[in-house]
């Protein structure tokens, strides 16, 4: 039993040399076959790398903004003109509003199901107020009980207090206050800050917030805050608007039922139209989403990926054609029909690594790119270079399989005397 494992492996290093110094003696073509299996190569490993970056960050914002939390959009049923459409609400419409989603957060509280609402106001922008050194961020009226809702840290500072009455105080997301750096700073609690032709003071500045991926209204980290009673107080003409509440269930209440559920309840004691999704059920559109797109780069890295194994195929059967001296001699001198299939799919496999190689590198760099612009942490997994080498390998033992079984059946006497 020794014995014929030590003769296997001689058998392999053989084939080895002979795969090696072929590889070696036909860099120019070998390197076209590599690069063809390398842009399949990069195809699958971008799609991979993408997948599991997006699918982190995914788990990352539900984690953080919580399963629990349904987003609840209240308007009335008989809107008036400038009521929808992105236009600035009339002051009459913004009171009717403003009514209709008060008693919308009031009705919620007492709602067994639910442990705690936030009721905001995001205003566009200034209107045609003066500019702002925040530029035209949207600007949310906020209660202060919205960072226990959405679980909100603070870099420094605080966070608005009910306290705080008409007293114009500002709380800045982590980008909106980022873009703000850049003209001051000094930035820091108590410094004022223009917004909408009014002087603010800064109360705090929020951490950034991985949860905005799945708030769909509303994004924490470039919206600056403030109080209701300070909204009312904006210069400029009335900019386009919009009231939603923000709910956190209680605990054994975050079926995928229960934003639909709230929603006819809200319906039916308000007699309003209401929109109700919660965090689960956006996590799960953008999964599939991902699932849809990941799938599509598999099918165009599998082609990829099939065209590179042709191209092989065809380099080992021009390599099986100018060598057949060679095979005959090597076979009338002893070797076996396996040695000489193992010697063309080592080199066959050969290429493939070599592909793999030029291909993770390549879909690594590509993915990490695309991942940097659209603003996604990069999430690396083992199993990535893992899958990569075993989808080369499968794909080498697949391209040399037919050119190593027409090398095995030459005949030697008619390679030797060139009749073959």
């Amino acid at each position: 039993m020794r014995e014929r494992l030590a003769r296997h492996r001689r058998r392999l290093r053989v084939a080895f040399g002979f795969a090696w110094q072929s590889v070696r003696g036909n860099r120019r073509r070998i390197a076209l076959a590599v690069v063809g299996v390398a842009i399949g190569i990069a195809a699958v490993t971008s799609m991979l790398l993408i997948g599991n970056s997006v699918a982190a960050q995914a788990t990352r914002a539900l984690d953080q903004l919580g399963a629990d939390v349904v987003t609840i959009t209240v308007s009335p049923l008989e809107a008036a003109p400038g009521d929808t459409g992105g236009e600035p609400l009339s002051e009459a419409a913004r009171h009717r509003l403003a009514g209709v989603s008060a008693a919308a957060a009031a009705a919620l509280r007492q709602m067994p199901e639910v442990q705690a609402v936030a009721l905001l106001e995001r205003r566009f922008g200034c209107g045609d107020g003066p500019e702002t050194a925040l530029g035209n961020p949207d600007i949310v009226a906020a209660a202060p009980d919205l960072p226990g809702v959405l679980s909100l840290r603070l870099r420094h500072g605080r966070f608005l207090h009910a306290l705080d009455g008409r007293q114009l105080w500002i709380v800045l997301g982590a980008d909106a206050a980022a873009e703000l750096r850049k003209t001051r700073p000094d930035l820091r609690a108590g410094v004022p800050v223009s917004l909408c032709g009014k002087t603010f003071f800064l109360a705090g500045v929020l951490a950034p917030y991985f949860g905005d991926d799945l708030l769909q209204s509303v994004k924490i980290n470039r919206s600056v805050f403030i109080s209701p009673a300070a909204a009312r107080r904006l210069a400029g003409p009335p900019a386009p608007s919009t009231s939603l509440l923000l709910a956190r269930l209680g605990t054994g209440a975050t079926g995928a039922d229960m934003p639909a559920l709230l929603a006819s309840r809200l319906r039916t004691l308000l007699s309003q139209t209401v929109r109700a999704s919660g965090a689960r059920q956006v996590s799960e559109l953008r999964e599939r989403q991902v699932a849809l797109y990941t799938r599509f780069l598999a099918v165009l890295g599998g082609v990829a990926l099939l065209v590179g194994s042709l191209g092989i195929m065809n380099v080992m059967l021009a390599a099986v054609a100018e060598r057949k001296a060679e095979i005959g001699l090597r076979m009338a001198l002893g070797a076996h029909a396996g040695d000489v299939v193992a010697q063309f799919l080592m080199e066959s496999v050969l290429i493939c690594l070599f592909g793999a190689a030029l291909g993770l590198v390549l879909g690594v760099a590509g993915a990490g790119l695309a991942l940097t612009v659209a603003g996604i942490e990069v999430t690396f997994d083992a199993a990535t270079p893992l899958c990569s080498a075993a989808l080369a390998l499968l794909s080498g033992l697949a391209a040399g399989a037919y050119p190593a079984a027409n090398a095995a059946r030459l005949d030697p006497v008619d390679t030797l005397q060139g009749r073959a």
